[in-house]
C-alpha cells in the first residue's frame, strides 16, 4: 500500500527482496491502481497492472478472483 512516504520512495522493494519475498503488490488508492511485481534472480519485474473496479486473478493468488472495487471502499 502506498503512503505519502512510500509513494516517492521505492526503496522498500529492496528490503522486501532481502527476505526472499517473491511477489509484492503496489496498491495506490489515489489513482485506483494495482501493480504486481515478481522477484526473479534478484530483480523485480512488473507482471501486471490493473485499474479501477476490475476483477483479476494474479500471482500468487491465481486461484481466486480479487475484486479491486473492494480496495477503494474507503474513499
Amino acid at each position: 500500500m502506498l503512503s505519502r512516504l512510500t509513494s516517492h520512495n521505492c526503496g522498500g522493494a529492496d528490503i522486501i527482496a532481502e527476505y526472499a519475498v517473491k511477489h509484492y503488490w503496489l496498491v495506490d488508492p489515489e489513482f485506483r491502481t494495482l501493480e504486481i511485481f515478481r522477484l526473479e534472480q534478484g530483480h523485480w519485474f512488473s507482471i501486471g497492472s490493473y485499474a479501477e473496479d476490475v476483477k483479476v486473478r494474479v500471482e500468487p493468488f491465481e486461484a481466486i478472483d480479487v475484486d479491486l472495487q473492494v480496495l477503494w471502499v474507503l474513499d
